[in-house]
């Protein structure tokens, strides 16, 4: 609900706590991202190679999403301009593919809380979430559309400094070689050894190495989850803070301990197709927090 984008911006330290001040202060970081906007993207040169680089791989990456959203060009361009100021804000990381996930998924949530205000309710969680463009692009242009230029330039805002924030958290899963990832796939490795050793055998046996999780962390599941449960995965990593990286690894290893019965009976080929459908097909917000409990 439009609950989790307020909360959203609150965990991310985006507006201040005090009630009062919210509406001037979010009003102020809109207006500095507007700022930016004219600054950066607006300036962009293309003569410059780096630039171009950059601009250039995003519009790569953006239309391998399945959603529908990402094939709309209203809500694509936003996610280009997010993308690169961050990057050229940031030059000691720039741009790598996997931070559109990440900024894809604040997007997405920042985009529904509208779309509910304008009067959808819940149905806009599920709206944007869709794969259907038709779905979608009857309710964005029936009666003119219901989204305002205001409202749009609100969720690129509140997409940049939030989904920016956590980039920032998460620097070195994006720096050259990342390491940050590497060294997770090993801490998930040290943990399988203890919470499940005879999976862990079983892998080893099958020759398969834990590298295939080397995108469930670089992307933090968006990938494998669908649209509802990476939002509930993104409640409890906001309220953890900067550290809810170390977190992630535990709840990949539940996900491999989940599967663990059904890994074990299969062989190399069967193992490597049932780890990129990790999740179960009727899986409900209700599994993802048994996933979250689980005790490893």
């Amino acid at each position: 609900s439009g609950i989790n984008a307020e909360v959203w911006r609150l965990l991310c330290e985006y507006l201040p706590s005090s009630a009062s001040r919210r509406p001037k202060e979010h009003a102020r970081k809109v207006n500095e991202f507007s700022d930016f906007v004219t600054r950066y993207f607006d300036a962009m040169s293309l003569n410059v190679i780096q630039e171009k680089a950059i601009i250039h791989q995003i519009g790569l990456d953006l239309p391998r999403h399945r959603l529908a959203l990402y094939h709309i060009p209203l809500f694509v361009k936003p996610l280009e301009r997010v993308l690169y100021i961050w990057s050229l804000r940031h030059p000691a990381v720039g741009y790598v593919q996997g931070m559109d996930d990440i900024i894809a998924s604040f997007y997405l949530a920042f985009l529904a809380d509208q779309l509910e205000r304008c009067g959808l309710g819940a149905e806009a969680w599920t709206l944007v979430g869709t794969t259907d463009e038709k779905a979608l692009g009857a309710v964005l242009w029936s009666n003119g559309g219901p989204l305002t230029e205001a409202m749009l330039r609100q969720v690129e805002a509140d997409t940049y400094w939030c989904g920016g924030k956590v980039l920032a958290w998460a620097q070195d899963n994006f720096v050259h070689g990342l390491r940050g990832v590497h060294g997770m796939v090993l801490k998930l490795q040290e943990l399988l050894d203890k919470a499940d050793c005879d999976l862990s055998v079983h892998l080893h046996e099958q020759g398969v190495e834990l590298q295939f999780t080397f995108q469930w962390m670089h992307c933090l599941l968006t990938r494998e989850l669908p649209y509802h449960l990476s939002m509930r995965l993104w409640d409890t990593y906001l309220c953890i803070g900067p550290s809810f990286y170390e977190f992630h690894i535990y709840v990949c290893c539940a996900l491999m301990t989940g599967l663990s019965a059904a890994l074990k009976a299969m062989d190399t080929e069967g193992i490597l197709a049932a780890v990129k459908k990790p999740v179960p097909s009727n899986a409900t917000s209700g599994w993802m927090e048994e996933v979250i409990a689980t005790e490893i």
